[in-house]
């Protein structure tokens, strides 16, 4: 579904559960009657609806990418085993089967705490991608806890729009450090050009620590 519109999130969702053996969902911007493609206040969270949102329990792959004011709770998606998102609210469900997960977002919707949060609900989580697009410095939240998937099965972390701002090397800091069995971490940076900014954030990062002894840092 690319750029459809509804009348309410409810029939969105009548939808999807009207599709039980859904396995592929994609959705790029979902649009509800009496607003504009630019300025929508519906937020599925403020419905009537929210506590019958249930999970799709056939769903392997989704992508889903909602404007600004309007998503759909991530329980929807939880049974998922490859998820691609832009948004992710409290209350995060546990994910038993995700091994991969990206994460699109801009600087009005970074959440660090949120992030993490979810990194926490993903046991079985092999491999991470961070899309970061940000221009000013966000807050990092020190969570005061390691996700189980450190430990028992990430792999791969990829950090794409690395600019090298605080919040982001301390997120690149906690993954070396924590993650057991990491084998790469990925740094795909902004200034590609600019070679000695290049130098000085790779310098950084390779200064920190490693619980991985078979960990490698890649710079792009």
């Amino acid at each position: 579904m690319h750029y459809v519109q509804f009348i309410n999130p409810q029939f969105l969702m009548n939808l999807l559960y009207g599709c039980p053996v859904l396995e592929d969902l994609e959705i790029l911007h979902v649009y509800f009657d009496d607003s504009d493609l630019g300025s929508n206040d519906t937020s599925f969270n403020d419905s009537p609806f929210e506590g019958q949102v249930k999970s799709l329990s056939n769903l392997v792959r989704a992508k889903v990418f909602f404007h600004l004011a309007f998503h759909i709770p991530v329980k929807a998606f939880s049974n998922a085993q490859f998820l691609h998102l832009n948004k992710c609210d409290a209350g995060i469900p546990v994910f038993p089967n995700l091994t991969y997960l990206e994460i699109s977002f801009k600087r009005h919707s970074l959440k660090w705490n949120l992030v993490l949060d979810m990194l926490n609900h993903c046991p079985k989580l092999q491999t991470v991608v961070f899309d970061i697009r940000l221009d000013d410095d966000e807050v990092w939240p020190d969570p005061g806890f390691i996700p189980k998937c450190f430990s028992t099965h990430l792999r791969k972390c990829f950090i794409k729009g690395y600019a090298g701002v605080d919040c982001q090397m301390r997120f690149a800091r906690y993954v070396l450090q924590n993650a057991t069995l990491l084998r790469s971490l990925i740094i795909c940076s902004r200034y590609s050009q600019n070679h000695q900014r290049k130098l000085e954030m790779i310098t950084e990062l390779a200064s920190y620590p490693r619980s991985s002894a078979v960990c490698e840092l890649l710079f792009k």
